[in-house]
């Protein structure tokens, strides 16, 4: 089983299907403010980037996130930007070729 029952199979498929064509400055700032506004009605204590490639076109810091918030969006876009594809798809696919990430990237191993 996987992280979440999720098969990297299917993840390819809802990347296909929410594939945006384009993304326009307006939209990134429309995707943001609705990020925001979910996050702050649940009480998420979460950091929200929106970016057009690697520039930052919309960012919040929610109460209760804190500053290591922004170190994993930052990592997370560096997976997304390197294998282009999500890091949630990256992470299911690893375990289901039993690839343990975690121990293949440490330092001094």
């Amino acid at each position: 089983m996987t992280t979440g029952g999720f098969s990297s199979k299917g993840l390819l498929n809802e990347e296909a299907v929410l594939k945006l064509a384009s993304l326009t400055n307006t939209d990134a700032l429309e995707i943001g403010e609705i990020a925001a506004t979910l996050g702050k009605q649940r009480k998420l204590p979460i950091a929200i980037e929106v970016r057009i490639g690697e520039w930052i076109v919309f960012h919040a810091s929610l109460e209760g996130s804190k500053p290591e918030n922004d170190w994993w969006i930052g990592k997370k876009v560096r997976v997304v930007i390197m294998k282009q594809h999500s890091t949630m798809y990256e992470r299911v696919l690893s375990e289901e070729l039993g690839i343990d990430r975690y121990k293949e990237n440490k330092v001094g191993d």
